[in-house]
């Protein structure tokens, strides 16, 4: 089987969705603060965590600990206007 971009894209949507299904209002605020931000607002925060475990959320290690969205999360926080996806502002 060959992998083509519209197989690609499926593919992409597919995971796009099945991260979507799980998250509400208050998730998208939550990630929307980590993308801005780079960290968690609070490490014992049960939603937080599962995001990150969950894999939402990436955690860096170089220096000092930092945080992240998942690419495919990044874009869905960009497709509901929460997020312009342009880190120079």
């Amino acid at each position: 089987m060959i992998i083509d971009s519209a197989i690609l894209t499926e593919i992409l949507i597919d995971l796009q969705l099945s991260y979507a299904e799980s998250l509400g209002l208050k998730d998208f605020r939550i990630l929307e603060k980590i993308y801005r931000d780079f960290k968690l607002e609070d490490t014992e925060n049960q939603r937080e965590l599962d995001l990150l475990h969950g894999l939402y959320v990436l955690e860096y290690r170089n220096g000092l600990p930092w945080y992240d969205l998942n690419p495919i999360v990044r874009d869905l926080l960009i497709a509901e206007g929460m997020i312009d996806g342009d880190r120079s502002q």
